[in-house]
C-alpha cells in the first residue's frame, strides 16, 4: 500500500508560527476542520495536500489522506527539529500517535528529534528503521526525555552513523 509521504528533512514546516511554541504534535490519519485553526499549509513531499498540517494554539496536528498512515521521507533527518535555523521544537511535550508514521523507506534520521529538550517520553515501538543508515544526533539535547517505549526493538543492523 502506498501512503503519503512527508517532505523531507524539516521541509515539512512551512508555518509562520514558530516551532518553539508549540507543546504538542499530534499525528492522525484524518482530520476534520473545527474552525479553531490559526494556520494551515500542505506538507507532502509532492505538495498536493496528501497531508496537511495545522495549528491551533500550541498544538500542531499532522494529518494524512485516510490511507492508514503516514510515510516518512527517504531522508527524514531534523524533521522534527531544524537544521537551517534555531527555532527548534524545544518546548514540545508530547507528540501523539508514532504508531502512524511509516519509517520503511527512510534511510536518515540524523537529528530527527535534536533540540526536543522538553519532550518527556516517546513511543517508536512500531517503527521499521531496518534500512536506515543514519541515526547521529536523534535525541541530542533531549534533555527532559526519561522514557522511550520501542528503542530496543529498533534493527539498527545497517547503521552507519551512530
Amino acid at each position: 500500500m502506498s501512503y503519503p509521504i512527508l517532505a523531507p528533512r524539516d521541509t515539512w514546516y512551512k508555518g509562520e508560527t514558530l516551532k518553539s511554541t508549540i507543546t504538542q504534535i499530534n499525528i492522525l490519519d484524518s482530520y476534520t476542520l473545527t474552525g479553531n485553526e490559526t494556520e494551515s499549509w500542505i506538507a507532502d513531499t509532492d505538495n498536493n495536500g496528501t497531508i496537511n498540517c495545522y495549528i491551533t494554539d500550541t498544538v500542531l496536528t499532522i494529518a494524512g489522506n485516510g490511507s492508514g498512515m503516514i510515510a516518512m521521507n527517504e531522508d527524514a533527518s531534523y524533521a522534527f527539529s531544524s537544521e537551517s535555523t534555531t527555532d527548534y521544537f524545544s518546548n514540545l511535550i508530547k507528540i501523539t500517535k508514532t504508531s502512524l508514521l511509516n519509517f520503511n523507506s527512510t534511510k536518515h534520521i540524523n537529528g530527527l528529534f535534536f533540540h526536543c529538550e522538553s519532550l518527556f517520553d516517546l513511543d517508536v515501538s512500531n517503527w521499521n528503521l531496518s534500512i536506515c543508515e543514519n541515526f547521529g544526533k536523534v535525541f541530542e539535547y533531549c534533555s527532559s526525555l526519561v522514557s522511550i517505549y520501542g528503542l530496543d526493538t529498533w534493527d539498527t543492523s545497517n547503521g552507519q552513523n551512530f
